[in-house]
């Protein structure tokens, strides 16, 4: 039902209902030309980078984060990582996602200032089905070829959401008596990350991965582009996903 929902209400599957709807009421010209008008400027509007940049920094603004130099770091017991997906690869079997791979470099930078006293957890489960690896498993697997030793590492495999995630870390938090952690994950996901950690009594540093291109707005940011439909499709589905947590009680407004 989640998956048919997003298909549904963000672009690219948003422009095709509208234009089957065109379609449907072709006979109507005046309804169906409103219809291909209606495709045509949304189209434009959600492929352009500058809307995208626009409705991410909405996002993005809720979130209030310390500068590294004021945290203290002897309160830092543990580093938090969402994951975000895998992929089967063949023969080289299954291959965390670029945004994944990101949080976790992060993290592990992270944890080298911080100092290896500090452990990682990275968060995300059976998200594929339960006869394949936890996205923690394969993120972790992906770095132990890349390093020779990566400690210490802890795996949260039971969540495959967000919320899931909050209620798995909350428990792992009391159990092992953390005071403070830093959660990581990317920049326009972190708001709704907050919002739901909070919601079950955390209060994580967040860690936010930049995703978003920076710099000043051209006029190129006004055109139709695959970046622009990138980023516009991510700031939509987070926008989507506070609006649905928030309607199922998984967060509330003030804890953005």
């Amino acid at each position: 039902m989640k998956d048919l929902l997003t298909a549904t209400l963000l672009p690219p599957g948003l422009f095709l209902v509208l234009l089957i709807l065109a379609l449907v009421f072709w006979r109507r010209k005046k309804l169906s030309f409103v219809f291909v008008c209606a495709v045509s400027s949304l189209f434009w509007i959600f492929s352009t980078e500058a809307f995208g940049r626009f409705l991410s920094a909405a996002i993005i603004a809720n979130v209030e984060t310390e500068r590294f130099n004021d945290v203290d770091t002897e309160e830092v017991d543990l580093i938090v990582v969402l994951t975000g997906g895998m992929r089967y690869v063949g023969d080289v079997g299954w291959q965390p996602r670029h945004e994944s791979y990101k949080r976790g470099a992060v993290a592990l930078t992270l944890q080298n200032h911080l100092g290896s006293r500090v452990p990682v957890m990275l968060s995300g489960g059976h998200t594929e089905g339960l006869k394949h690896p936890s996205e923690a498993a394969v993120l972790k697997a992906q770095f132990d070829t890349l390093r020779a030793q990566v400690t210490p590492v802890v795996l949260e495999e039971a969540s495959t959401n967000t919320y899931e995630s909050a209620l798995q870390v909350a428990h792992e938090v009391r159990s092992r008596n953390v005071r403070r952690f830093f959660l990581v994950t990317d920049e326009v996901h972190m708001a709704r990350a907050l919002a739901t950690y909070r919601g079950r009594g955390l209060d994580p540093i967040p860690f936010p991965v930049f995703t978003l291109e920076r710099g000043p707005t051209k006029i190129s940011h006004f055109f139709p582009s695959i970046y622009g439909i990138n980023i516009s499709h991510d700031a939509l589905y987070e926008v989507l996903g506070i609006m649905k947590y928030a309607m199922t009680d998984k967060l509330r407004f003030s804890d953005l």
